[in-house]
C-alpha cells in the first residue's frame, strides 16, 4: 500500500519543495520561508516525522527520503522543482540532485549537517541523545551526561533543540531515526556533486556545533555554481537567523527567476 505523506503546498509560482530537519516536520520548513513570493512553497513530513507514518519496510535513509520527495513531485504533477531544506532536509535536496538532476532546478541548502561520511562528530549528541530514549528517566539522563553539559553551558539553544527530540511527534520511533540517518549520508563521494550545474544557495553559521560553519564552505567548493553566505546562527539569534535566511533565499530566487523554466 502506497504511504500516504502528510504535505503542505502554499502560494505560487516556481515550485520550491523545502524540507525539514531531523526531527522536525513540515511547519519548521513552511515557516522559515513563510512570505517567500512568486513560489509554490511545498513541505512534506519525512517518514516517520509529522503526521506522515513511520513504515518498518522502508527504513529511513536519504535515498529514501529523496524517492518520497520524487513521489510527491510526481503526485503534484511536478516535472521540476526548486530543492532545500534545513539540515536534514538540505541532504534530502543533495541527494535529489545527485540521484534526480532532471527534477531539480536549483538548490537551497541551509545549515547543512552532513558532507559525505555518515555518523559525523557534529551529529554525535544526537546519536547520544538516542541512546537514552526509551527509559523512564532517560531524558534526565541524558541532561546529566558530560556531552549535553557542555553543550548547554556554551549554547544553551541549542541544548534545548536537542532536548526536543525527547517530545517529538510519533516519539516511539525518534532513537530508530536519528541513529538510521546519522549513521547515513546524502551523497557517497563528495566529487559527485562537481556533476551537479543547478545554481545553489548555502547558507551556514558559525557558534553551529550541530551544523558546521565549515560544512556550508566544503559544499561551495565542489558545487560548480554556488554561492556560499554565512549568516547570523539560529541559536545566537532566531529571529535574525530567520530574516537573513528569508532575505538571502529570496535575493536566489529573484536572481534566478529569469532562468528557472518549469511547467
Amino acid at each position: 500500500m502506497p504511504i500516504s505523506f502528510n504535505f503542505r503546498s502554499t502560494g505560487a509560482g516556481i515550485p520550491f519543495l523545502f524540507q525539514h530537519g531531523l526531527g522536525g516536520n513540515l511547519q519548521q520548513a513552511q515557516d522559515l520561508l513563510a512570505g517567500l513570493e512568486g513560489v509554490q512553497l511545498i513541505s512534506m513530513d519525512s517518514r516517520g516525522h509529522g503526521q506522515t507514518p513511520f513504515d518498518p519496510t522502508h527504513p529511513p535513509s536519504f535515498n529514501q527520503y529523496a524517492d518520497d520527495a520524487v513521489a510527491l513531485l510526481d503526485h503534484l504533477g511536478i516535472e521540476k522543482a526548486v530543492a532545500g531544506g534545513i539540515s536534514m532536509g538540505s541532504g534530502i535536496a543533495l541527494n535529489l540532485a545527485v540521484r534526480y538532476p532532471e527534477r531539480v532546478l536549483a538548490l537551497v541548502l541551509v545549515r547543512p549537517a552532513w558532507l559525505d561520511h555518515p555518523d559525523p562528530a557534529n551529529l554525535s549528541i544526537l546519536s547520544s541523545a538516542a541512546d537514552f530514549m526509551g527509559t523512564p528517566l532517560g531524558q534526565e539522563q541524558f541532561q546529566a551526561s558530560d556531552i549535553f553539559i557542555r553543550m548547554d553551558l556554551d549554547l544553551p539553544n541549542a541544548a534545548r533543540s536537542i532536548l526536543g527530540q525527547f517530545a517529538r511527534e510519533q516519539g516511539q520511533h525518534t532513537a530508530k531515526i536519528l541513529k538510521s540517518m546519522i549513521r547515513d549520508a546524502p551523497v557517497a563521494d563528495l566529487n559527485l556533486l562537481r556533476s551537479i550545474r543547478q545554481p545553489a544557495l548555502i547558507l551556514a553559521s558559525e557558534r553551529d556545533p550541530l551544523h558546521p560553519l565549515d560544512f556550508g564552505i566544503v559544499l561551495d567548493q565542489y558545487l560548480p555554481d554556488s554561492r556560499f553566505v554565512e549568516v547570523t546562527s539560529k541559536y545566537v539569534d532566531e529571529m535574525q537567523h530567520a530574516r537573513e535566511v528569508l532575505g538571502y533565499v529570496r535575493e536566489f530566487v529573484i536572481r534566478q527567476q529569469p532562468f528557472l523554466k518549469f511547467d
